[in-house]
C-alpha cells in the first residue's frame, strides 16, 4: 500500500500543534494553599461543567470562568461531573490539573479517561488522602462511579469524608442500585459531604407543598441530609439545571445537583447559592458552607 507521507506529516504537525498549545494553556502558579490556620467552617460545591465548554455559547472552553466563580466565592472543596477534559477534542488539556495549579489546591482526577467515564473529579483546599473510586451499578452504555476521599481539615473542623458523583438519568432502577451501593460506601464513616449530579428530581408549588417525589430523592433524603434544604433552600428557587429547550433556567422548580451531609456535620442558615450562566455550562453551581456539629 502506497504510503501518503505529505498526509502524515500534515497530522503529524497538527498533533504537535495541538500538544504544544494544551502545554502552554497551563499556568504552574506553586504550591497549593495548605491553611494551617483553625478552620470552623467550609464552603463546599457540586458543579457539573459540561466537560469545560460553554452552553450555546459558541462551543468555548472556559476554564478561566469556572476558576473565577469559584476564586469570588471562596470555595475550599469542589466535586465535578463531566469533567473528563484531556482528550483530542479539547486540545488534550487536562482540565483539573489546570484549575489546581491555576487556584493552588490539591485535584484528584478520579477515573482515568480510558475508562469511558465522563469525569468525576475533586479539588480540595486541603491535601486529599486516601483516594479512590468504587464503580457503581450501571448499564452497557456508560460505567458510572463514586469517588471518594479523606481530607484532612485543620481543628477544630477536622477530618472528612468527600464523595462525588454522576448517576445514570435513564433507569430509575440502575439509579436506585447505584444510591444504595453509595450509602454503603458511605456506611459507618464520622462525617461525610456526598456532592454530585444525582439526576433524581424533586418538585414543590410556591407555598413548599412536595408535588412530586422522585423515589431515588426519598431513598437520598431518609438517608441523608439534603444541604440545600437545611439552609433554609426552597423548591420554587432557581433550579440547578439549564434546560435545552429554553433560554431561561427552567420554572418547574425543580433541582438535580446535591449536596448531601451524613454524620455531624450542619449547615449554616442561609449559606446556599446557586451560581453560574449558561456561558460556563448547561448547570449551576450549588454552594453551601458547613461547619462540624457538636457531638
Amino acid at each position: 500500500m502506497k504510503v501518503d507521507h505529505k498526509v502524515y506529516s500534515i497530522i503529524l504537525i497538527i498533533s504537535l500543534l495541538i500538544t504544544v498549545f494544551s502545554i502552554l494553556g497551563y499556568q504552574y502558579l506553586g504550591e497549593p494553599n495548605n491553611k494551617d490556620e483553625p478552620v470552623n467552617s467550609i464552603k463546599v460545591m457540586t458543579y457539573n461543567i459540561h466537560l469545560s465548554y460553554d452552553y450555546g455559547a459558541g462551543g468555548n472552553i472556559n476554564l478561566e470562568k469556572i476558576a473565577e466563580l469559584i476564586e469570588d466565592n471562596e470555595v475550599d472543596i469542589i466535586g465535578f461531573q463531566e469533567s473528563d477534559t484531556n482528550r483530542l477534542i479539547s486540545s488534550n488539556q487536562n482540565s483539573i490539573m489546570w484549575l489546581s495549579h491555576k487556584l493552588k489546591m490539591y485535584y484528584y482526577y478520579g477515573a482515568p479517561t480510558s475508562e469511558g467515564i465522563w469525569g468525576v473529579s475533586l479539588l480540595s483546599r486541603w491535601e486529599i488522602e486516601d483516594p479512590t473510586y468504587h464503580k457503581l451499578p450501571s448499564d452497557e452504555t456508560l460505567q458510572r462511579i463514586t469517588l471518594v476521599c479523606k481530607i484532612n481539615i485543620p481543628e477544630p473542623f477536622g477530618s472528612i469524608d468527600v464523595l462525588v458523583t454522576h448517576l445514570d438519568f435513564e433507569s430509575s432502577e440502575i439509579q436506585l442500585k447505584q444510591i444504595e451501593k453509595i450509602i454503603d460506601i458511605v456506611g459507618e464513616r464520622p462525617r461525610s459531604i456526598i456532592l454530585g449530579d444525582f439526576n433524581t428530581v424533586i418538585a414543590q408549588d410556591q407555598e413548599g407543598k412536595t408535588l412530586d417525589q422522585d423515589p431515588s430523592y426519598k431513598l437520598l433524603n431518609d438517608t441523608f441530609e439534603d444541604a440545600w434544604v437545611s439552609s433554609g433552600g426552597s423548591f420554587s428557587e432557581l433550579t440547578s439545571y439549564y434546560f435545552d429547550e429554553s433560554d431561561v433556567y427552567d420554572v418547574s422548580n425543580t433541582r438535580i445537583d446535591y449536596i448531601w451531609l451524613h454524620g455531624t456535620l450542619s449547615v449554616v442558615p442561609n449559606s446556599h447559592l446557586v451560581l453560574g450562566s449558561k456561558s460556563i455550562s448547561d448547570h449551576r453551581a450549588i454552594i453551601v458552607e458547613i461547619t462540624r456539629s457538636i457531638n
